[in-house]
């Protein structure tokens, strides 16, 4: 980021080489699977969380170049635990609407 590239194929090595490791990160805790997900841009490799009780869904790639577009450095340390935090929410939220046996 700091030499601003310009070619289009270099930025995108760039991103995948930051997002596709985040997201083989993500999967090695064991609440995280690789997936295809579609939206309304097409398809793509995401990584999903709760299955069929929340379907948390995060595009790794996207999301690290969503943070190219802004500049943004130094955010993947952050990210980490508040993501981990929100699987936890989901969980635990979840759970706790969920009748008891």
């Amino acid at each position: 980021m700091a030499t601003s590239p310009a070619d289009t194929e270099e930025i995108n090595e760039a991103i995948n080489s930051i997002g596709i490791p985040f997201g083989l990160i993500l999967t090695l805790t064991g609440q995280w699977d690789w997936c295809i997900a579609a939206d309304d841009w097409g398809t793509d490799l995401a990584v999903r969380a709760l299955p069929d009780r929340g379907d948390m869904v995060l595009h790794p790639a996207d999301f690290v170049s969503k943070r190219w577009e802004s500049r943004t450095c130094n955010f993947l340390e952050g990210a980490f635990p508040q993501i981990m935090d929100q699987v936890d929410q989901l969980r635990r939220e979840w759970d706790s609407a969920r009748p008891q046996s």
